[in-house]
């Protein structure tokens, strides 16, 4: 049995847990807001855009099979022509396009033709397909086999799925590097004093905050052109090393757009987040209070903005709240230069999200900065 010093100290410790808000949080709060974010996220609500096409010579043979896949609300089906639908397909409309058709022997043929860019092959939407037609759409159709199932997966634009992920990957790194790295330098500095003394110096808060701006501005250029330029340095080095294309080597990419493009939409982004940093450490009066802030922040916007997955997905509040978000456009406004090609006329809208989003926390931040606390 512990002694009486020991039950003390245990009481002690306890006490010093619940008045440490670091630990309440990262214990506590951290977990559930985890939690509650994978609670409201339904991948089942995720729809895929697929197109139909059937033979006119079939059409009432196939009636059943079409209406059976457009009961399944994992579908977002498009009956059309043959080459309205791979039209579609190669315009990035389209996860896949199923063709079907019926032999002179009735053997019937279905044909999926998968979006490279998409992850619909990776993640093995096809076999999903065929086993539902198989089991289900068939026989509910009257159909019996013989049945045949093709994949065949076609480059839109020669995309891959490190198309998609990309983007995502950098509106995530630049929003938490701009973020943390403001917040966290700014309270820091004001914890050793060295704040207080830069305010007996002429240097007004503008000043200050456009210094941090463009030294954050230049972190997030060197920290992209990193995120760019290993998948390249892999890829190179895998294709040199097995002999095959580059097209056809791991971490593969291509960027559709302009660079230039694709440079403005990044330091618009940079400096909304830099000014989130600012923001932070305007409130949190010490280190750990501006780290809690900034996952409390961040953690949110890296699940609902359609970095890693489709706000499909979400309900459909946190969907209409989730489109103003500024990584979502910001993550939008990459990937849609990225692996569309857009100019800045058809991403006008992306652009003045970000741009609000920018003014408006900039200007936040200037009314609260202080120079200690």
């Amino acid at each position: 049995m512990p002694s009486t010093t020991g039950l003390h100290l245990t009481v002690a410790a306890i006490k010093m847990f619940f008045r440490d808000r670091r630990a309440l949080f990262w214990s506590l709060f951290f977990p559930i807001m985890i939690m509650g974010i994978f609670g409201l996220i339904d991948f089942s609500r995720f729809s895929l855009d697929m197109g139909i096409v059937v033979p006119e010579d079939n059409k009432l043979e196939f009636a059943g099979i079409v209406e059976g896949l457009k009961e399944n609300e994992a579908f977002n089906i498009t009956e059309g022509s043959f080459s309205d639908e791979q039209s579609a397909l190669m315009d990035d409309k389209r996860e896949l396009v199923l063709v079907f058709n019926k032999t002179n022997e009735g053997v019937v043929e279905v044909q999926a033709l998968l979006n490279a860019s998409s992850q619909t092959e990776s993640s093995g939407v096809a076999k999903q397909i065929k086993e539902i037609l198989q089991t289900q759409v068939l026989s509910q159709a009257g159909l019996e086999l013989p049945f045949v199932f093709e994949e065949e997966v076609v480059d839109v634009n020669n995309l891959t799925p490190l198309n998609f992920i990309l983007p995502g990957v950098l509106g995530i790194a630049l929003m938490n590097g701009s973020i943390f790295g403001v917040a966290g330098a700014i309270v820091r500095s004001r914890e050793r004093n060295i704040l207080k003394g830069l305010f007996a110096t002429p240097l007004t808060k503008t000043d200050f905050l456009f210094s941090q701006v463009i030294t954050r501005l230049v972190v997030s250029i060197f920290q992209v052109s990193i995120l760019f330029l290993i998948p390249i340095i892999v890829n190179r080095l895998s294709a040199a090393i097995q002999g095959i294309p580059v097209e056809e080597a791991i971490f593969y990419f291509k960027v559709v757009g302009s660079w230039f493009n694709l440079g403005v939409i990044t330091l618009l982004g940079a400096i909304v987040f830099i000014n989130f940093g600012f923001a932070v450490s305007a409130v949190a009066k010490t280190f750990d209070q501006a780290a809690a802030m900034v996952n409390v922040i961040a953690m949110p916007m890296m699940f609902f903005s359609g970095a890693f997955f489709p706000k499909e997905v979400l309900p459909k509040f946190i969907q209409g709240f989730a489109e103003y978000l500024p990584l979502t456009y910001l993550v939008d406004g990459l990937r849609e230069t990225m692996n569309k090609g857009l100019g800045f006329f058809e991403l006008r809208l992306e652009l003045l999200g970000l741009v609000v989003w920018a003014l408006l926390i900039f200007v936040i931040s200037i009314r609260l900065f202080k120079w200690e606390n």
